[in-house]
């Protein structure tokens, strides 16, 4: 099952890069795997995946991952602040791939807290460089 209880369908070439004869040998109840959605049909509410390692990048599996835990949160904060009175946050000032100042609230063990130039948006960065310090004013891609 998917975020939100949805579940999906892969077809069994979408498996594995070679022929598989049955998916018992690869999975087992409970197992987490790692996915692309290949195409959504909306008439039949159906999610189609694929699991096949050579569209399945870790690193494209990652990002995706990520951006869509993002999104999702977003329209969830959205739709939670148009049905209050609140003041909806500006969550959308930076746009993916937008390069913006921030500056170096802390270094924990995994990753650097930034704030960004508004002085309200929170950042991580996985993965500093060396040499940088609590204090220090960067330049990051969102």
């Amino acid at each position: 099952r998917f975020r939100g209880n949805l579940s999906a369908l892969a077809p069994r070439p979408n498996i594995a890069d070679r022929f598989i004869s049955t998916p018992l040998d690869l999975f087992h109840v409970g197992d987490s795997m790692r996915c692309v959605v290949q195409r959504v049909d909306l008439s039949t509410e159906r999610v189609f995946v694929t699991f096949k390692p050579s569209i399945v990048t870790p690193s494209s599996g990652e990002s995706n991952y990520l951006r869509s835990l993002f999104r999702e949160a977003f329209m969830a904060a959205k739709l939670t602040f148009m049905n209050s009175k609140k003041i909806m946050p500006a969550w959308n000032k930076y746009s993916l791939g937008s390069v913006v100042q921030a500056s170096v609230s802390s270094i924990e063990s995994y990753g650097c807290i930034l704030l960004g130039d508004d002085y309200t948006t929170v950042m991580l960065c996985k993965e500093p460089s060396d040499g940088v310090n609590v204090g220090d004013d960067v330049r990051v891609c969102v």
